[in-house]
């Protein structure tokens, strides 16, 4: 731990001076594609996360090791294997580009069949980079923005603020309009926090509000979902 620390220390003097590496901003890109490379077409580099208070606490954002297709080819080649029942069916319910343990807990509880306990909804693209039109880049000194879960169809976006750590820990929303830029877009935009998604009964009530402003289907809380759902979440919680 002292010698990640030291890296840390090391890592942020340099990002001072303008020499650290640059760090990922967006984990699918405009297309859709996972990219090694950061903007600036270098290697992606191993970047460490500080909380609001600018301390460091053990989380990196590096680029992706796999992909859901390279695992779900290694399933097909492993059949029959102890596990690999197990290890297909988590990568199905998978897609690349999650960008922190939160939006991995987040993503089954929206878009599992409900038989499974989650919403059935369509999956979002996680981490994906929207570019910005040349009026709105220049009014937020930004090329692009970056939408935690992106419900393309719905043109809705879940911003995922967990306990220490969100995506907005350098004020963009609040110094340069990010949200109305997206917005002026046609984004509906809405968050969601880790107390929010770890307390069951105000969770129902966020998915409920989420589902209103997207427009998307809330399954029917039957009891066999409800028991189903609650599974799932005391799984992903406990």
């Amino acid at each position: 731990r002292d010698a990640t620390l030291t890296y840390v220390q090391a890592y942020q003097e340099a990002r001072e001076s303008g020499q650290a590496p640059r760090a990922i901003v967006a984990l699918t890109d405009e297309r859709g594609r996972v990219p090694l490379v950061d903007l600036s077409g270098e290697p992606a580099a191993w970047t460490p996360c500080v909380d609001l208070r600018g301390r460091f606490d053990n989380l990196w954002k590096r680029p992706p090791l796999t992909t859901r297709e390279d695992l779900l080819t290694f399933c097909g080649q492993k059949h029959g294997a102890t596990g690999i029942k197990t290890l297909r069916k988590a990568a199905e319910a998978t897609r690349d580009g999650s960008a922190s343990p939160l939006e991995s807990r987040l993503f089954p509880l929206l878009t599992l069949p409900p038989h499974q306990g989650g919403e059935g909804w369509p999956a979002p693209l996680l981490n994906h980079r929207i570019m910005l039109p040349d009026a709105l880049a220049r009014a937020t000194g930004q090329q692009s923005c970056t939408a935690d879960l992106l419900f393309a169809e719905a043109r809705g976006i879940i911003e995922v603020q967990s306990r220490r750590y969100h995506s907005d820990a350098l004020g963009f929303n609040r110094r340069n309009g990010r949200n109305a830029a997206l917005e002026a877009l046609g984004y509906r935009i809405t968050e969601i926090t880790y107390d929010q998604m770890r307390d069951l009964e105000v969770f129902d009530m966020r998915i409920e509000a989420i589902a209103h402003l997207f427009g998307l289907p809330l399954k029917s809380r039957t009891a066999a979902f409800l028991r189903h759902r609650d599974e799932l979440h005391e799984g992903l919680f406990s």
